[in-house]
């Protein structure tokens, strides 16, 4: 039975990394949420779920508290678990799998050596005469998540004690494209050095992937931010194993993912249309997409029409709530009107004109200082 299992792996090849991929990134206390596994080398999409028997620990932590994901299920080619948002300005997801055992044969295991940068397990067995053996593994993974619903906070910068994992130095909601964050990967609470570490980004369809280097002496590299959107980080830590009766080897897999803002982060965003034909508009959707990246997500979201004179009138703040029930072009189910959103005196405004769709204004709560333009 063992060897019939060993072949159906091997077809499907070696390298599966897991990784974690919140729907969104930025939520409200108490805010209900998803967040997807995903498993397999076509980040962000997922290749294949991963066995939910062999998940453990899957859970939200936050500075004093966590709490388990609920309702873990497979749909389609992820598996997804629920959450609500703690009361926390950052928190974290993590999760990991029990070890899981694969034999490869002896040309297939060296590719997947050579894939995964993994020099010295090679440089090993040439010496030691393994080359032409089988590679007998037993894997494990560790992945982590970074998530807000506020400002960015020192917590995520702290070790959870997984087995592996990257702790960044910085929390990531705090810096944007053109900077660099240096991480630590830890391997049993100590510097894993001289690992390999690759990082992946999506933002919108432009996706890359790219081989950043090895950690230092202590554990450390930098990861070159050069543009917004979703990221990954991804390492291996292989080790002999001293008992080789179950295997030969033991490895250890850690992701990290997180969101970097194109600018600043605004608390609100304000559509500014001329008519509901607007708000169905492809080009419309995306441009007011990628405005919303760029201020970091504001959850407060209001709509107003240009043919109303004032923003008060209450037949403005009707129609505005039948274009948002006709095309919510922002996700979020209806929309408030500007004039509840003024009254609300949110900050840091974001004013999104569709007739102009790539130009913005960001203003205070009365939305009068249009000084601050940022065109994407």
């Amino acid at each position: 039975m063992r060897s019939f299992i060993l072949l159906f792996l091997t077809s499907a090849l070696f390298a599966h990394d897991l990784y974690l991929r919140p729907r969104a990134f930025r939520l409200k206390p108490g805010e209900p949420a998803v967040v997807e596994f995903h498993n397999g080398e076509a980040f962000p999409k997922s290749q294949a779920p991963p066995v939910l028997e062999r998940l453990r620990d899957a859970k939200v932590q936050w500075p004093g508290g966590e709490a388990p994901l609920s309702g873990i299920r497979i749909e389609g080619r992820a598996a997804m678990g629920g959450f609500q948002a703690p009361a926390a300005p950052a928190f974290l997801i993590a999760a990991r799998t029990v070890p899981n055992y694969i034999e490869l044969p002896a040309a297939k295991f060296d590719d997947y050596l050579a894939h995964e940068n993994l020099t010295a397990i090679a440089d090993w067995r040439k010496q030691a005469g393994e080359s032409g053996k089988p590679g007998r593994e037993l894997y494990s993974k560790y992945v982590k998540a970074i998530l807000h619903t506020g400002p960015a906070s020192a917590f995520v910068t702290e070790p959870l004690g997984q087995t592996i994992e990257f702790v960044p130095l910085d929390d990531p909601a705090s810096l944007r494209p053109g900077a660099k964050l240096t991480v630590q990967l830890l391997y049993r609470g100590a510097p894993a050095a001289n690992a390999h570490v690759e990082a992946s980004s999506a933002h919108g369809k432009d996706v890359k992937h790219r081989q950043v280097g090895r950690t230092d002496a202590a554990g450390k590299i930098d990861i070159p931010l050069d543009t917004a959107g979703l990221w990954k980080l991804h390492s291996i830590h292989m080790e002999r194993r001293a008992n080789t009766a179950e295997a030969d080897w033991e490895s250890y897999w850690a992701s990290l993912t997180f969101e970097v803002a194109l600018g600043d982060r605004a608390e609100g965003a304000f559509l500014l249309a001329t008519s509901e034909d607007q708000m169905d508009d492809p080009a419309n959707r995306r441009a007011f997409a990628r405005a919303r990246l760029a201020f970091g997500h504001p959850r407060h979201i209001a709509l107003q029409f240009r043919s109303y004179a004032s923003s008060d009138d209450p037949l403005n703040e009707a129609h505005a709530r039948q274009g948002a029930r006709r095309s919510d072009p922002t996700g979020f189910r209806g929309l408030p009107s500007f004039r509840t959103l003024r009254s609300a005196r949110v900050p840091r405004m974001l004013v999104f004109d569709l007739a102009k769709p790539f130009r913005m204004m960001r203003g205070g709560p009365a939305f009068g200082d249009p000084a601050a333009r940022h065109r994407l």
